[in-house]
This record gives structure tokens, C-alpha cells and sequence, in this order.
């Protein structure tokens, strides 16, 4: 993984470019990093499909967590009083519901 400096183009740029499958591009705290991947051969495991479920599950409960003010101001206290343990309101309520949705 490299860290980039951004310019306008790419600023907002997150995901996979379209056009290839190989590199990947997040932006975490201001910064803009990118790297390449290789593409699996294999058929993802029971495993691995019930891990990427229950990944899409927190994020999307996170995710709509943060549309609401209320919950946001609630996980962005969880956040502040982790001692640096979750640097944001969503990063808090993703583990939350992921740690949550495991256990169920």
C-alpha cells in the first residue's frame, strides 16, 4: 500500500478503478493511499461468503447509524471515550455491529 498525495482529479476517488481489477483506492483520514491486488482464481469459501455478509451488514447499519444525528452525536461519544481505540463515530458502530452480528 502507498500513500498518495491527491489532486482534484482523484480526491474523491475510493474503490476499484474502473477498467482494471488490480488497483484499489481508499481514502482513510485525509489520506489517499492505493494498491494493487491480484485477483483470486478460487471460489470464495461458505466462510468467506458468510464473512463478506456479515461485513456488508455492519457497514450498511453503520452507514445509515450516521444519517441520523441522534445515533451519530451517540457513536461519536463511544469514539472519543474509546482513548483513541475508534478515530470515528462510524468506525465505532461498525465494530459494534459486527462484533453484534457474529455473535448472533
Amino acid at each position: 500500500m502507498a500513500k498518495i498525495e491527491t489532486i482534484s482529479v482523484i480526491e474523491g476517488i475510493r474503490g476499484k478503478l474502473d477498467g482494471t481489477e488490480n488497483l484499489v483506492f481508499s481514502k482513510r483520514y485525509g489520506s489517499t493511499y492505493v494498491w494493487e491486488v491480484e485477483p483470486s482464481e478460487k471460489e470464495p469459501t461458505m466462510g468467506q461468503l458468510a464473512q463478506q455478509e456479515r461485513f456488508a451488514e455492519a457497514a450498511s447499519r453503520a452507514a445509515a447509524d450516521m444519517l441520523d444525528l441522534e445515533k451519530k452525536a451517540e457513536w461519536q461519544a463511544v469514539a472519543e471515550a474509546s482513548h483513541g481505540k475508534y478515530k470515528t463515530a462510524r468506525g465505532a458502530a461498525f465494530a459494534a455491529y459486527y462484533t453484534e452480528i457474529g455473535n448472533e
